[in-house]
């Protein structure tokens, strides 16, 4: 049997040795189509009616949505493609559409067959919809499709061959044949074939190319492959319609069709074809109007569009240029940040650091010499030039007098002389080579006090690096701040808790001098008890709060402006690496904020709030908030006595909070993260309390870890460890709500951390 799958392996004909790669439209349909897609807000609707009566703009759209989107549905229609692609896509299928010029005489010539060939395609198209909206609904919209592009083989040969196909024409007319034959007699191919060759080489879906290819054949032979090929035989018969009605130019001169004897062949309703006849003319007026505007105005229309548009394009050419470049610069600034920031560790100096930048500075940049020029500040009491060399950089302290001098001149840099001076000035320390025409100094300002400056060779910045740089040098400024800051921090934490460490000796050797003799019999080892007095730490509490308080307020600010700027640059950057590494930022950004909120926390709990409150309800939201911490779906936590304990007066808040570092510690015992941690709850009566037991079996401590563990700043864990506050925070947040914190442990065995209150 004869199917559609062997149909171009049965009656495939030569190839043709026309060389064609596109159709030419009317100039009217171009310029009305760049007129509605230069609005801001084109009207699809009708756009779509512009394409569907130009052959060669649905041609061009049919390739593009080939080779992006395919034709994913059966019922494929134009105005479903054109809402696939942008505005802009849409003006490219335009413009990239040939129009051949007016100035050709041969153009001239051939305007009006090629007019009325466009006229008789659209009637095929309306026919054919008309026809599959009765027949097969579902292929009503490929019906207009292939009735539209039925005669683009023809069309390809008036743009290639315009004198040949205009003179087969007159031959065709005369002896009253079809166009089809006398191609056959001269070239030895026919229009139906150059269609179906171009229908192939664009990847036109198969039943389109079916029916652009086999429209013209026989009667009886469509009516034995119907089933096959459904959409030839509509379009077939819409050929025979519009030729029957007179409309536009079809090429041949023969006798046509009958279309009532092809809905007798089919089996179809004859009244369907009558109906048609008699709507097509009509419609088709309303259609193809803009077809027969004058042709050199609609040339005249399309060039002043076309002039505006390249005026507009080249703008905006220019504008995307200039931001290329700006993002090249930005781009060249975020990975020397990016690498300076993963270079950095909570264990180098600011000098390393400073010294580390320098350097990066030096290759980033492409510069035959960089240097660093740091201002007095934290616990470095003179100013510094940090000299990049090629593998390493070279520091220079500046003695009071030239820290003295550098500073003044910075604070009056915006002056092109104290620049110069500045630059002659660090010439002259470091041996520099700095020329002024190819020198960029830039100050470095966090929190509008100066830090310092960077001077640097710009002979290989381009001009959009130099003109930004003033971004890299405000996060650098800022990271020199930060390290400074963290430096000065580290300093004075590890003061504060050699001073609160100092304060509790002083209290155990008090005690120990008011002690009764004890008994010569060896008592058992008693567990920690972590009960002091606070009022005797706390000028010690209020001196580690106001510090704190100034660490907050040093880097908050510039913290939340880094933290909000990496965001930005997240969203919009596309490269998977540079967003990994603008995320990185973020979480060391927020690591460090975190920080500085545990301190203040610690150092100034807030005001504590004393009202009735259940054990249990603390309990579940300490747990809660474990849970969330960790990252954890459910804590393995038993609880045991906790629902019969009495309510008891303390801030549920507060107490809450100890109770879940306690539990995090717990958690954090274990190699696996997880558990399991009783929870038990007891009332001794004859001493008025209530006791809440957390018992974990994890690591456990040595009697060494247990003595310190409540102290601040105090961590067991390796490198890389946090700041180790849970414990001390836990045991300051109990002590203002009149509690009291015992820990108990072995080592191997586990943990238990009780909390006695007063009932």
């Amino acid at each position: 049997m004869f199917t559609a799958s062997n149909m171009f392996t049965t009656q495939r004909r030569d190839e043709p040795a026309i060389n064609i790669n596109g159709l030419s439209t009317l100039p009217a349909t171009a310029a009305q189509a760049l007129k509605l897609l230069s609005c801001p807000d084109c009207d699809r609707k009708q756009l779509a009616e512009i394409f569907s009566i130009d052959t060669a703009m649905t041609v061009k759209l049919c390739i593009e949505a080939g080779q992006t989107i395919s034709y994913a549905q059966p019922d494929y229609s134009i105005s479903g493609l054109i809402e696939c692609f942008p505005a802009e896509s849409l003006r490219n299928i335009v413009i990239s559409t040939d129009i051949t010029g007016l100035a050709e005489p041969v153009y001239m010539q051939n305007l009006s067959a090629k007019t009325d060939l466009h006229i008789f395609s659209v009637a095929c198209a309306c026919a054919a919809a008309m026809l599959a909206e009765r027949l097969n609904a579902e292929i009503k919209e490929p019906a207009y499709i292939a009735g539209l592009l039925c005669k683009m083989g023809l069309l390809a040969l008036q743009d290639t061959m315009p004198r040949s196909v205009q003179k087969m024409l007159d031959i065709a007319r005369e002896k009253k044949m079809s166009l089809a034959e006398i191609e056959r007699e001269n070239i030895n191919t026919d229009h139906n074939v150059i269609g179906r060759h171009l229908g192939e080489k664009w990847r036109f879906p198969q039943n389109l190319v079916l029916a652009v290819w086999l429209h013209d054949s026989s009667t009886e032979f469509l009516q034995r492959q119907i089933g096959h090929m459904p959409l030839t035989a509509i379009v077939h018969a819409a050929c025979s319609i519009a030729a029957a009605a007179h409309i536009g130019l079809s090429g041949d001169f023969n006798q046509p069709r009958n279309p009532h004897k092809i809905a007798r062949c089919m089996g179809w309703d004859e009244s369907l074809i009558d109906e048609i006849i008699t709507k097509l003319p009509g419609e088709i007026e309303r259609k193809c109007a803009i077809l027969r505007t004058e042709p050199q105005r609609a040339a005249g229309e399309y060039h002043r569009i076309i002039v505006s548009l390249a005026g507009e394009l080249s703008e905006r050419s220019y504008r995307l240029e200039n931001k290329n470049q700006r993002l090249q610069a930005g781009t060249m600034h975020l990975e020397f940040i990016a690498e300076t920031l993963q270079s950095i560790t909570a264990y180098q100096d600011s000098g390393r650091c400073a010294e580390m930048i320098a350097c990066g500075l030096k290759k980033y940049y492409q510069a035959d010499d960089a240097v660093l020029c740091l201002l007095p500040a934290g616990i470095n009491s003179y100013a510094r030039l940090i000299s990049a060399g090629y593998l390493d950089a070279q520091t220079i302290y500046l003695d009071r007098s030239g820290s003295r001098m550098i500073a003044e001149l910075l604070a009056a840099a915006a002056d092109k002389i104290n620049c110069e001076k500045i630059i002659s000035f660090v010439k002259d320390r470091t041996g520099a080579k700095f020329s002024p025409e190819r020198t960029l100094f830039v100050s470095l300002i966090n929190d509008k006090r100066h830090v310092g400056a960077i001077i640097i060779d710009s002979s290989q910045m381009p001009a959009a690096v130099i003109k930004t740089f003033d971004s890299a040098a405000a996060v650098i400024a800022w990271i020199i701040s930060g390290i400074t800051a963290a430096e000065l921090n580290k300093t004075l934490s590890e003061t504060m808790a050699g001073m609160l460490g100092a304060g509790q000796s002083q209290e155990q050797a008090h005690e120990q001098t008011q002690e009764q003799p004890q008994s010569t019999h060896k008592q058992p080892p008693q567990p920690n008890d972590i009960e002091s007095s606070p009022s005797s730490q706390d000028a010690l509490y209020n001196a580690l709060g106001e510090m704190a308080g100034g660490i907050a307020h040093e880097l908050n600010n510039p913290l939340a402006v880094i933290s909000g700027r990496v965001q930005l640059l997240e969203q919009t950057e596309t490269d998977e690496n540079k967003r990994r590494i603008l995320a990185q930022i973020n979480r060391r950004t927020q690591e460090i904020s975190d920080i500085i909120t545990n301190l203040m926390q610690f150092a100034k709990p807030g005001d504590t709030e004393i009202r009735t409150v259940s054990p249990l309800l603390i309990i579940d939201s300490a747990v809660l908030a474990t849970e969330r911490k960790h990252g954890i779906n459910q804590l393995e936590v038993s609880l045991s006595g906790i629902d019969n304990l009495p309510d008891i007066q303390a801030d549920p808040r507060q107490v809450s909070q100890a109770i879940a570092n306690i539990l995090s510690n717990a958690v954090e015992s274990y190699p696996s993260g997880s558990g399991p941690i009783e929870i038990t709850g007891s009332v001794d009566t004859n001493n008025n309390t209530l006791s809440i037991a957390v018992t974990d079996h994890g690591c456990g401590m040595d009697e060494q870890c247990i003595a310190a563990a409540v102290q601040p700043f105090y961590s067991n864990k390796p490198a890389g460890r946090q700041l180790g506050m849970g414990l001390a925070h836990a045991k300051r947040l109990l002590e203002a709500n009149h509690a009291k914190l015992t820990i108990t442990s072995a080592v191997g065995q586990g943990t238990t951390a009780t909390i006695a209150f007063n009932i």
